[in-house]
């Protein structure tokens, strides 16, 4: 039963109809629509998805995410944060009783500290409509929940501004938010982070920036999760037109390579790196590399060249590239791209699924006495192409591939996985079925 339980206002309307003869309201003023708008967003690192409830209303926001901005009735609201343990029993990290929503206002909920002890700052501020926001300028404003620095420096400027040249917009502390500032320039800009007092120390780099006309911006400062992730950090766009984390132009990637060929072994150049002696469904070490594309130059155990690839590591994170036997076309090898991110969760795991295999199939992950004609399948009709990141409960699971309509299970694996670990399944060309942990 949701212990935030409210009348609903048709049956509480229609109870003081019923009292008499005058309804005691002015139908011209009392009934005009009031609305405030609402957003959450999870800045806590070590958080699994959480789940908020707000009066009547359920929204699920993952680390590093902001939720929809959301319409909302003015009225007080009784809240709770929450998530659910490996065992499914629900924790309560933060809640509150009696928040107001106020006419023509929007709320944030900046949810920060860390997942054992929660902090959540509620910002209220009045709606950016195009009327307070002159055409040709907008706001921006921030928010920071950081293990280090303590202390940052935040520079807007022009593309090629170089920041010995540059004035920071504004100074805020790791558990702060700020308020909006004046954006009079639009496009081309550029945001950089730095420690304070630091402009050789730049923690997060936007490249090119373009700022919409007439909007309020918010970007949420959170630990970043990439290679050598302790001296940058990542930054969450979170607004009614963006909700996504931001490319880091200042953090190089890594970048590691997996043979799920035929070959007992393989040679990889991408660029100036070079992966040796990669054995058959192993996975090298990450190593630093760079953005834009690249040639991949694969070679057997004897140096003789089987083919020739091109791909590009994103920015700021880690990447893994998964090589597979082509049998679609008249290629010799298939490369699938994947961003993985090793970020200990509470209570769940990072899990990926990569399908190398020219069938379309369906992917289960099964508990305990449990069948694939049973249950649904957890990915369903994937084709030589990766899932994504998604969040899952550890314990003992068994994998099982099937094709399209379940009508043929193709490959099964046993498997613990353990709370905070990250988890790639690879199943390839030959049916065989393997489990990476980061």
């Amino acid at each position: 039963m949701n212990k935030f339980f409210r009348l609903p206002l048709a049956l509480a309307t229609g109870m003081l109809v019923a009292c008499g003869s005058d309804p005691g309201f002015n139908e011209e003023t009392d009934f005009v629509n009031r609305d405030s708008r609402l957003q959450f967003v999870n800045m806590v690192t070590g958080s699994p998805e959480l789940g908020i409830l707000h009066g009547l209303n359920s929204t699920q926001v993952s680390f590093g995410t902001a939720s929809d901005v959301a319409n909302r009735a003015v009225d007080d609201y009784d809240w709770e944060i929450a998530y659910r343990r490996a065992d499914f029993d629900e924790v309560t990290v933060a809640e509150g009783e009696d928040t107001d929503l106020l006419f023509d206002f929007r709320q944030t909920f900046l949810i920060m500290g860390t997942i054992d002890n929660v902090s959540v700052q509620i910002i209220d501020q009045v709606e950016p409509t195009p009327a307070r926001i002159p055409a040709g300028s907008a706001e921006a404003w921030f928010a920071a929940n950081t293990d280090s620095p303590a202390m940052m420096d935040v520079y807007i400027t022009g593309t090629l501004v170089s920041l010995d040249d540059a004035t920071p917009v504004l100074t805020l502390d790791a558990g702060s938010a700020t308020d909006p500032v004046v954006i009079n320039t639009l496009e081309d800009q550029r945001i950089r982070i730095t420690r304070a007092a630091s402009t050789d120390d730049v923690l997060f780099d936007s490249g090119t920036f373009n700022f919409p006309s007439q909007f309020r911006q918010m970007f949420a400062i959170v630990d970043n999760v990439g290679p050598d992730g302790d001296n940058f950090v990542d930054v969450v766009a979170a607004s009614s037109l963006a909700r996504n984390r931001l490319a880091n132009e200042a953090q190089a990637p890594a970048l590691r390579v997996a043979n799920h060929t035929t070959n007992d072994s393989i040679n990889v150049s991408i660029g100036t790196n070079q992966f040796n002696g990669i054995a058959r469904e192993t996975i090298s070490n990450y190593q630093a590399t760079v953005t834009g594309n690249q040639d991949v130059v694969v070679t057997d155990g004897e140096g003789n060249q089987i083919d020739v690839l091109v791909t590009a590591a994103t920015t700021g994170v880690h990447n893994s590239l998964y090589l597979f036997d082509d049998t679609t076309d008249d290629g010799v090898l298939m490369a699938i791209r994947t961003d993985d991110e090793n970020r200990s969760i509470t209570e769940r795991v990072n899990f990926q699924f990569v399908s190398g295999s020219p069938e379309v199939v369906d992917m289960y992950v099964l508990s305990d006495g449990e069948e694939v004609d049973e249950v649904n399948p957890n990915l369903n009709d994937l084709l030589m192409n990766t899932s994504g990141l998604v969040e899952t409960i550890p314990g003992q699971v068994r994998f099982a591939v099937t094709n399209s309509d379940g009508s043929e299970t193709l490959a099964t694996l046993n498997a613990t996985m353990t709370a905070g670990n990250a988890y790639t399944l690879v199943f390839d060309s030959e049916a065989a079925l393997l489990l990476y942990t980061q």
